[in-house]
């Protein structure tokens, strides 16, 4: 992998500001990831070509009748650079990350201004007392490129920062007011974890391959698999300094 980690995004909590034009081109969808990313547009642009040559982002013409993207492609665009594999192996890195597993969802609770309430749950998206479909919707195990899709919809319908508005709005602490999004993706083991947070409450859900037990343990030659992938440990972490004006960009 090898992206540095972004300075912590704190989401806008002022009111959504939904984009006018129409959705964005894979051309300007690139040149935003590269900028706020400050990368190279080539080392963008390359993974994006991969992805569409092998039928998984959206296809089009040029110009004014060049294919709109999605938020799936900007899911799919996210996951094949964040990981930042060798040209050749870009596709089946891809597969690997966006295939993880949701094995796990953690939260935490305020009760009062002394204690919380907090433990693990079915690995899915409740953000209780909030609505947010496209991530509520997403059934149990989901797959990691379903959940960065969800993720990026909803910065991109207004939903989420709505939520955690309305979450840090009922928090006893209103004295400091902040919301946060993380998305932690691992290496060379495949693996991710997304997170959501705001006073008194956070959620995160953890992604794994089907390799691995519920225990988190690794049923398969660990030797195997670290003289193939190498032992060299990475974490890569993107916030909602990308994700917000991702979703703003491919704002309908």
């Amino acid at each position: 992998m090898g992206l540095h980690r972004e300075a912590k995004g704190d989401i806008s909590l002022g009111r959504h500001q939904r984009s006018n034009a129409a959705m964005a081109s894979s051309g300007e969808l690139i040149s935003k990831l590269a900028t706020l990313w400050a990368l190279p547009e080539n080392a963008v642009g390359y993974p994006y070509r991969v992805l569409r040559e092998n039928g998984v982002t959206t296809k089009g013409g040029r110009g004014r009748s060049a294919a709109r993207v999605t938020a799936r492609d900007a899911a799919s665009l996210m996951i094949a650079v964040v990981c930042n594999a060798r040209a050749k192996d870009i596709f089946d890195v891809w597969k690997a990350y966006g295939s993880l597993t949701a094995r796990d969802s953690r939260y935490t609770r305020r009760i009062d201004s002394r204690s919380f309430d907090g433990g693990t749950s079915s690995p899915r998206w409740h953000l209780q007392g909030c609505e947010v479909a496209a991530l509520q919707s997403l059934p149990e195990e989901h797959c990691f490129l379903d959940g960065l899709t969800a993720l990026i919809a909803a910065f991109s319908d207004g939903s989420l920062p709505k939520a955690l508005r309305t979450i840090a709005d009922d928090s006893d602490n209103n004295s400091y007011t902040f919301a946060s999004v993380d998305v932690d993706v691992y290496g060379p083991l495949p693996s991710a974890r997304i997170e959501i947070k705001t006073n008194g409450f956070s959620e995160s859900i953890t992604y794994r391959d089907a390799l691995f037990t519920e225990s988190g343990e690794d049923p398969c030659d660990w030797s195997t698999r670290i003289e193939k992938l190498g032992a060299l440990m990475d974490h890569s972490t993107f916030t909602a300094s990308t994700l917000e004006p991702i979703g703003n960009l491919i704002a309908e």
